[in-house]
């Protein structure tokens, strides 16, 4: 049996799988589109259990491409910048997993106010803007989604080692 351990590159295009030896030697690579769904005005958004599908067919395909029994005894896993999803106290998914570069939450960031646009860049070190978690979240909230001390936000690395 071969014991090989797993990177996964969980991306906004592609979803990537490969297979190394323990000395870093590289057996096998898979790639398959990530899923995603165009909403209202061309907003990009998923759910976090079809990007969990992703992962689980790119490491097949990466195994079905590795002659012999496979044994992989540790994966590591990475991806989508600030995109997540909110759990509810039963650790069921209750938001869309918003594209990282999707506009959604520019208007609540303006909304917080000038103290709150001066005040993020120096506490933060980044950039105003709506790539980052905190606008997603505030809009999430206005829609309607649940957001409060019984939901936790997971990005989506978290999300696919809790699933």
């Amino acid at each position: 049996m071969t014991e090989l351990v797993a990177g996964v590159d969980l991306g906004t295009t592609d979803t990537k799988a490969v297979l190394t030896r323990p000395d870093g030697e590289t057996v096998a690579f898979a790639r398959n589109p990530t899923s995603w769904t165009t909403a209202h005005g061309g907003r990009l958004e998923t759910t976090g259990a079809a990007l969990v599908a992703d992962v689980l067919r790119t490491l097949e395909d990466a195994v079905a491409a590795v002659p012999g029994p496979v044994r992989v005894t540790g994966i590591g896993l990475a991806g989508l910048a600030e995109s997540g999803v909110i759990l509810d106290e039963r650790g069921r998914e209750t938001s869309p997993v918003i594209a990282w570069f999707d506009e959604r939450g520019a208007a609540e960031l303006e909304a917080q106010g000038r103290q709150f646009t001066n005040e993020f860049p120096r506490r933060t070190g980044l950039p105003l803007g709506t790539q980052w978690s905190l606008p997603k979240l505030l809009w999430m909230r206005g829609a309607g989604i649940r957001v409060d001390e019984t939901s936790r936000w997971l990005n989506m690395p978290e999300f696919v080692a809790y699933a």
